[in-house]
């Protein structure tokens, strides 16, 4: 577990430091903000909740997206990630019971609904996931995509995680780097 923390935090590290503007950028203006045409990257940490009685159940997920943005409007993708599950409540106090671990593989579909560096956006993820869950795998999500300068914004939504076999459903937080 401490590993997944220190993984996770050593790429999100590495992204926001390559994703830093060097000293000879020119000063950003609001197209820039704008999603371009292109090559886009992203790095997201979920955090799940499983509806029960006391939601003693919940996920830790990391996942990176890499596709093409057609336009300002919409991205298309594919992903993979790993979600770990977990049955305590007691998650710092290192009371954790392990219980499955999967890797979903998927395909990203991403809208943006207005041409502004503040959007509110659609992401759609279907897939497959391997490992102890070994099922389909499904994400909507609805969220507000922050752009700071040309290729560098950050990302943050809820959604809903669906899984063929229907024990693993789950409300998702998410917490997204693009590049």
């Amino acid at each position: 577990m401490k590993r997944f923390f220190a993984l996770s935090l050593a790429l999100l590290a590495t992204t926001l430091l390559s994703a830093a503007p060097q000293s000879d950028t020119p000063p950003t203006t609001k197209a820039d903000r704008i999603l371009q045409h292109g090559y886009r990257g992203l790095v997201i940490l979920d955090q799940g909740l499983v509806p029960s009685e006391d939601f003693q159940e919940f996920t830790l997920g990391l996942s990176t997206v890499h596709g093409y943005q057609f336009s300002p409007h919409l991205f298309l993708g594919a992903g993979v990630g790993i979600i770990k599950y977990f049955e305590s409540s007691e998650m710092f106090g290192l009371d954790i019971s392990d219980n499955a671990t999967c890797a979903p593989v998927f395909l990203n579909l991403n809208t943006c609904f207005m041409r502004n560096w503040v959007t509110p956006y659609l992401d759609l993820r279907a897939g497959y996931a391997f490992g102890d869950w070994e099922s389909g795998y499904y994400n909507p999500t609805l969220g507000v995509r922050f752009g700071f300068r040309r290729g560098f914004g950050l990302n943050c939504g809820i959604g809903y995680t669906i899984m063929d076999k229907g024990d693993y459903d789950f409300v998702t937080f998410r917490f997204g780097i693009e590049f």
